[in-house]
């Protein structure tokens, strides 16, 4: 469907679907468990999802803290978040849990550290703690000074966020560099846990790992997320649509 951009933040909330689209409309108010919506660049699609959060505190009773939007970027968060909260701001309502993938995994993890073998106050190493420690590791391993530290980050972000656990579970049979590359990836997570410290593609990853051995943990974290959106969800990698389908499998 074509959606036209609503740009208004600051609209009483009573005003609210009279100034959607019919298409806008449809999708802010369905009662569906599961919506789809498709549109192109720029129709307005962000503005669908922070007008149905309004829409299900507002309307619906929903409390806010039980909905949950997710976002590729910290820009497009805030964004959304400045607009859902100029539409209750001063109303007495709660506020909805608007964030990155990332962000969001952070937050559970921060929770559920014990479960993982962390403790609460782990680090997260940026691309420069990342890459110094691969480094290191690549002269042990003997890589090939013609492979770059980000061409070896590129495929150890590759393996970790396509879970490939294992050498042996690799689609494509390892060639002898990709076995030394699969030595350093084992020896920089096997690090990583020791410094307690978690790279960004663990902040994904790791609460995946952590809902596939632990039911009673994925259970309460569905429970407390009743109401899941996605933005852009088209670019999801693996990682992200797991979490996604872990969390929204419960509803």
């Amino acid at each position: 469907m074509t959606l036209k951009l609503l740009e208004c933040t600051t609209m009483d909330v009573t005003t609210i679907l009279s100034n959607l689209n019919p298409a806008q409309e449809e999708a802010v108010t369905s009662d569906k468990k599961h919506l789809l919506v498709l549109a192109g660049a720029g129709s307005g699609k962000t503005s669908v999802i922070a007008n149905k959060i309004v829409h299900l505190i507002t309307k619906k009773n929903v409390d806010a803290q039980q909905i949950t939007a997710i976002t590729f970027t910290n820009r497009a968060a805030n964004e959304m978040r400045e607009r859902v909260m100029g539409l209750i701001a001063n109303k007495g309502f709660n506020r909805p849990t608007i964030s990155t993938f990332h962000s969001l995994g952070l937050k559970i993890l921060r929770a559920e550290s014990d479960s993982l073998g962390y403790r609460s106050n782990f680090s997260i190493y940026d691309t420069n703690d990342c890459q110094d420690l691969l480094a290191d590791l690549m002269r042990k391993y003997k890589i090939p000074d013609s492979i770059s530290v980000s061409q070896v980050q590129v495929q150890i972000s590759d393996w970790k966020s396509s879970f490939i656990h294992t050498a042996q579970n690799s689609q494509n049979q390892f060639s002898a560099l990709q076995n030394k590359i699969w030595s350093v990836y084992t020896e920089y997570q096997e690090t990583l846990l020791a410094y307690n410290a978690m790279d960004f593609e663990d902040l994904v990853v790791a609460p995946v790992k952590l809902f596939l051995s632990n039911k009673d943990c994925l259970k309460y974290w569905q429970k407390k997320i009743n109401y899941l959106m996605v933005d852009e969800y088209q670019d999801t990698n693996q990682a992200q649509y797991e979490l996604v389908k872990l969390l929204a499998s419960g509803h």
